[in-house]
């Protein structure tokens, strides 16, 4: 893992180190911006090499694992810009017709696995 300054910011980046040595993943902490809070601006970073490239399967597996990563934070910042919904939360049995339907699936899916 690094921390590194940010050029123009008053903050760092915190960023994932190599792979099998990233001790951010097992602290349970995110890579991000690191400064001061501001209420009306969140930032994200998808933190993609420069050197990413699909050569080999060595690069593949790192790409891919990069790749991943991004995923990640877009999640993570599409939640941060979705507004919270009014609606209430949905609570209680499911009805009968849910209920055989998702035991449908279930047999159905038992059967491919089997």
């Amino acid at each position: 893992m690094s921390i590194a300054f940010t050029d123009g910011r008053g903050g760092a980046t915190w960023r994932a180190g190599e792979a099998g040595r990233d001790a951010r993943a097992g602290l349970g902490l995110t890579p991000g911006y690191i400064g001061p809070k501001s209420d009306d601006l969140k930032t994200f970073g998808l933190d993609l090499p420069k050197s990413l490239n699909l050569r080999d399967a060595a690069a593949v597996k790192v790409a891919h694992e990069k790749l991943g990563e991004a995923l990640v934070t877009l999640r993570a910042a599409y939640r941060a810009l979705y507004p919270e919904s009014d609606k209430p939360k949905v609570t209680g049995e499911a009805p009968a017709y849910l209920q055989a339907q998702l035991a449908n699936y279930q047999a159905a899916l038992a059967r491919l696995t089997a």
